[in-house]
């Protein structure tokens, strides 16, 4: 039980410092990959990466590599286009309606598609983070051999 309770509390320290809820398994397994790469990517980016939800198995491996389920990599990609079309299509809209005198409605509505723009963008974060992760995780199984 003392255990268990301290597992809790390093859950709950971690929410508070971060902001992030985890499940034991997925902290254990952020400390033990910041270990690995710590001097090469930011621990930022491991917490941005705990949002998604990765497969854990095989961690202690060294051949280890972060990867998502299909549907994750699409809605992440999902996110990644279209946070750049609308983010750019309310950019555009925007330059057009300030340079022209269009009505106020049209400029609402192209602010309100650049912030949808740029939230769709931060909710594809982990996608980067994961590809960061990856590519210093290869390099610190080519260092180790």
């Amino acid at each position: 039980m003392k255990a268990h309770l301290k597992s809790e509390l390093n859950v709950e320290h971690f929410r508070l410092i971060h902001g992030v809820k985890l499940s034991v398994p997925m902290l254990n397994a952020l400390f033990i990959l910041n270990s690995r790469i710590e001097k090469s990517v930011s621990f930022k980016h491991l917490v941005i990466m705990s949002k998604s939800s990765p497969s854990l198995q095989d961690i202690d491996n060294e051949s280890y590599r972060i990867k998502l389920s299909r549907f994750e990599n699409f809605s992440l990609l999902y996110n990644l286009v279209l946070g750049c079309i609308i983010l750019l299509m309310g950019i555009t809209v925007l330059i057009f309606s300030l340079s022209i005198g269009v009505p106020i409605s049209t400029t609402m509505l192209s602010v309100i598609s650049i912030f949808l723009g740029l939230i769709m963008l931060k909710e594809s974060r982990p996608f980067f983070s994961i590809r960061f992760i990856n590519d210093a995780l290869n390099d610190y199984q080519n260092l180790t051999k």
